[in-house]
């Protein structure tokens, strides 16, 4: 008798639980990562507002109130690699009518362009990490671990290309990118690229020889 009798090997069962594992942490990291460029986001709007819209009077074009700007830049241990600081009210909210004094539409333009890449960016990373959940459970339950694994190697490394794409339009001010990340210095790409392709290299490092076969006679 031969045949489907052999077990699981260690090793698959190992990846395929890491696996896992990394489609958990990717979820975390994109809500953390998306929440922060949304703060960015939101906080320009509000900057723009306080310093712009009502911060000046008709006698006085240069007069502002008793509001500032905290431009100096603020440490988030979640914050996305590359996006340092953020424009934070040192005091209270402006108001709603604040926010529509704006001279002209570009800060919405912008605003809008930005939380369109972050959605994008999102909905990409979640499938990501929901097709590494499929690889993980798929592994688990039938002997196509390797196969999985190279497939999963594959989208994440396209998801790695999605992200650097999407980190150069969000510094991109032509467009509405974010003014205090451009340019981006060419250090910051390469450290999200390796963080985010290391674990698509292990896989391959692993997975990508060709598998053994045993001959039975």
């Amino acid at each position: 008798m031969s045949g489907n009798k052999n077990p699981q090997p260690r090793r698959n069962r190992v990846f395929s639980l890491l696996t896992l594992i990394v489609a958990i942490a990717c979820i975390w990291a994109t809500g953390q990562a998306a929440d922060y460029v949304k703060h960015l986001n939101t906080a320009r709007l509000v900057g723009a507002a306080m310093t712009g819209g009502f911060g000046r009077s008709e006698s006085s074009p240069q007069a502002t109130t008793s509001l500032s700007l905290d431009i100096a830049p603020r440490s988030r241990p979640n914050a996305l690699p590359g996006l340092p600081g953020s424009w934070m009210p040192t005091d209270q909210a402006p108001s709603k009518e604040a926010l529509q004094t704006q001279p002209n539409g570009d800060l919405r333009k912008q605003t809008v362009y930005v939380e369109g890449i972050v959605l994008v960016w999102q909905l990409m990373m979640y499938s990501l990490a929901g097709c590494l959940v499929l690889v993980g459970i798929v592994s688990l339950l039938t002997h196509r671990a390797r196969l999985l694994h190279l497939v999963a190697a594959g989208l994440i490394g396209l998801a790695t290309i999605g992200t650097l794409i999407g980190m150069v339009f969000l510094g991109d001010v032509s467009k509405g990118g974010f003014e205090q990340v451009h340019p981006l210095p060419m250090r910051m790409y390469v450290y999200v690229a390796v963080v985010q392709v290391s674990y698509a290299v292990v896989l391959l490092a692993v997975f990508a020889g060709r598998p053994k076969t045993t001959l039975q006679g």
